[in-house]
């Protein structure tokens, strides 16, 4: 039985129980602390991110791996370079219980890459009103 382990930003948690063999743990984390790769965005990307982050919050929180004394980014570098040049302090991430070299970190780095699904030229098209 593992423990999933919820702290808000008032520093108040909730947790709850499960089976799941990997737990993931949410925390709003320095950006300061996470290291990791360079993101492959090009410049025009980072900056459509960038303004997304001006109309909306970080739907989808960072994921992170401990490191040392800090973090390893996992899936989210462009997020992350994002945040960083608009100028944010910190930001939700989820803590994968991995080392940043194991097989898991690893295949969750693939699954965010490989399962994306980019939206279609006509599916822009009906969101873009």
């Amino acid at each position: 039985m593992k423990t999933l382990r919820i702290v808000t930003d008032d520093g108040n948690e909730a947790s709850e129980t499960s089976d799941s063999p990997a737990i993931v743990e949410f925390e709003r984390i320095p950006l300061c602390q996470i290291v990791g790769r360079q993101p492959r965005h090009d410049p025009e990307q980072l900056t459509a991110l960038r303004g997304s982050l001006d109309h909306l919050p970080l739907l989808q929180p960072l994921v992170v791996v401990r490191e040392h004394s800090g973090y390893a980014i996992v899936c989210g570098a462009g997020r992350l370079a994002a945040l960083r040049a608009k100028g944010e302090q910190e930001a939700w991430c989820a803590v994968l219980p991995y080392r940043p070299s194991s097989p898991e970190a690893q295949l969750a780095l693939l699954d965010e890459n490989l399962v994306r699904v980019e939206l279609t030229n006509a599916e822009r098209d009906t969101m873009i009103v």
